[in-house]
């Protein structure tokens, strides 16, 4: 029997009735076979809104058709379903704690290969979604959906970490996560972050409590000092 390491960390059984043992759609088996085919024919069977109800629909593991995707590594098959996905859609947490967007960008930083020039391409194109949203739709971004934004802060961060990518998608990165980051911040508050955490200059005249209350406004649950204390000094010029 094949085993498939599943993303969340060890080992899960792979055999014919595991996919049914997981409560998978169609949708989910023709992601996981790669069959963009499979995918297509399904889609054709449904309008868009019953299309979009196909890709918000979980299995037992709480993973979405996209999500199974993105964990086998189906670029096509993502492509497919990204026609037809809002930003909800894709964000769609499973059991594990992790989103689609999580999964994607793991695969690619975990093999510690250079991605290829499509998923550099789709990334950059991401990108330039991400870079609109926040300052035309800001209000999406904060409040109830504060976990939305803080999914996108750890998919960027994972990625200016990596050494895998391109200075290009590293330098597209840097600019929306200072973006995103507008969100929560004024801009002096953003100014005191990049010039006290980015470039580590503390001499600036300031409290520390009051640099500790902008740190608080950002919507990550994680610690992002250490996060950012892991960057290399290309991640760290791309932020600016």
């Amino acid at each position: 029997m094949e085993r498939q390491m599943s993303f969340g960390g060890g080992e899960r059984k792979r055999g014919k009735d595991s996919p049914g043992k997981r409560g998978d759609s169609l949708l989910h088996l023709a992601a996981r076979a790669e069959n963009l085919g499979k995918v297509k024919e399904i889609f054709l069977k449904f309008e868009e809104k019953g299309i979009k109800h196909l890709l918000c629909q979980q299995n037992q593991e709480g993973e979405t058709a996209l999500y199974v995707a993105a964990e086998n590594g189906n670029s096509l098959v993502v492509s497919e379903f990204l026609k037809h996905l809002d930003l909800k859609t894709a964000s769609i947490v499973a059991n594990n704690g992790y989103d689609a967007l999580h999964v994607a960008a793991r695969q690619e930083i975990d093999d510690w290969s250079r991605p290829s020039p499509i998923v550099m391409e789709q990334c950059q194109e991401a990108l330039s979604c991400m870079y609109y949203l926040p300052q035309q739709f800001p209000l999406k971004f904060v409040g109830v959906d504060s976990n939305v934004l803080e999914r996108i802060l750890f998919t960027f961060l994972s990625i200016l970490k990596s050494e895998s990518f391109s200075r290009d998608c590293l330098v597209a990165v840097g600019v929306t996560f200072c973006v995103a980051l507008q969100v929560c911040l004024s801009p002096e508050d953003l100014e005191l972050f990049i010039m006290e955490e980015i470039f580590n200059e503390n001499f600036i005249v300031c409290p520390k409590f009051a640099f500790a209350d902008v740190v608080e406004k950002i919507s990550f649950k994680g610690n992002l000092i250490d996060e950012l204390s892991n960057f290399s000094s290309l991640s760290r010029l791309c932020l600016v």
